[in-house]
């Protein structure tokens, strides 16, 4: 179910983390949210089993977080767009995205979702809320998920930037077989803001210094 209190405040999540990662002043600024968007959009396909020339597979949990990954773009447009009017932008989020329970359900074809998304995307340099939330209709992420990973991809966007992501220091490969974002996704379950800071302090490679 759709909660507009927390739309809200992934909207004021959304805006804190601009500010700490562009400036105070980044709804000035010219910055290219539909190139973002499809650039993320292009990831989502990339975790799709479509490729006919080799084998691959699906991993849902992989596929969620490009989808938050492109979550956060649609954010930072609708706040630019709306010039932080969070009142009516919440409306409106919320209005949009009941709408697709009947709209947009393209038979199951995830590619073709993903693929219009995209394309009216682009051709209008429009915000099309309802047609995401058909993409994470059809990926099985639920609103509350949707909202629980967004928070926990926004605690890691900002662990990344006091840890040196600007400038090259970072290391997101944690472990042989786990990345940053997959050390998030474990973590963030049943974790608040704060906890989840901490806990990704903790597993970060180095962690012993993480406290000076």
């Amino acid at each position: 179910m759709i909660d507009k209190d927390k739309i809200l405040k992934m909207l004021n999540l959304q805006n804190d983390l601009n500010c700490k990662t562009i400036g105070e002043d980044w709804m000035a600024e010219n910055i290219q949210w539909s190139r973002a968007i499809w650039t993320e959009t292009a990831e989502l396909m990339d975790e799709l089993d479509w490729k006919w020339w080799k084998s691959s597979t699906t991993s849902l949990e992989n596929i969620h977080m490009e989808l938050v990954d492109i979550w956060h773009f649609l954010l930072s447009a609708a706040i630019s767009r709306y010039a932080f009017d969070v009142e009516t932008l919440t409306n409106v989020i919320n209005n949009e995205m009941k709408e697709t329970l009947n709209l947009y359900k393209y038979d199951g074809d995830s590619c073709k979702a993903v693929e219009m998304f995209l394309i009216v995307t682009l051709n209008d340099n429009a915000i099309h809320f309802s047609r995401f939330k058909a993409i994470l209709d059809l990926f099985e992420l639920d609103f509350d998920q949707l909202y629980s990973l967004y928070i926990g991809k926004n605690v890691l966007n900002t662990f990344r930037q006091d840890h040196g992501y600007k400038d090259g220091t970072y290391i997101k490969q944690w472990y042989p077989e786990m990345n940053d974002n997959q050390a998030m996704y474990e973590a963030c379950i049943n974790k608040n803001d704060r906890d989840l800071y901490e806990e990704l302090k903790l597993w970060y490679p180095g962690a012993e210094h993480n406290d000076n």
